[in-house]
């Protein structure tokens, strides 16, 4: 029996149905991206400060910001 391809638009995507179609599901942490990250190099206590501020104000807005809102007021800043 041929499986039937289901069609997915961008515009038609919210966060729920993603969360649903690919079985998504916020964590606290995660064992695996913990392993990953343990050969980073040494942050200062400055840059683990700045690195937490930026981390409490992005899971205080994750649902509520769009994708310029994210890159504004995280990523950037992170990158920086």
């Amino acid at each position: 029996m041929e499986q039937e391809i289901q069609r997915l638009y961008l515009n038609d995507m919210t966060q729920q149905k993603l969360y649903k179609i690919f079985g998504l599901r916020k964590v606290a942490a995660m064992p695996e991206l913990t392993d990953w990250l343990t050969d980073l190099p040494t942050l200062t206590e400055r840059e683990i400060t700045v690195a937490q501020v930026y981390q409490e104000r992005l899971l205080e807005n994750i649902d509520s910001w769009n994708e310029q809102e994210l890159s504004l007021g995280f990523i950037g800043p992170i990158l920086n």
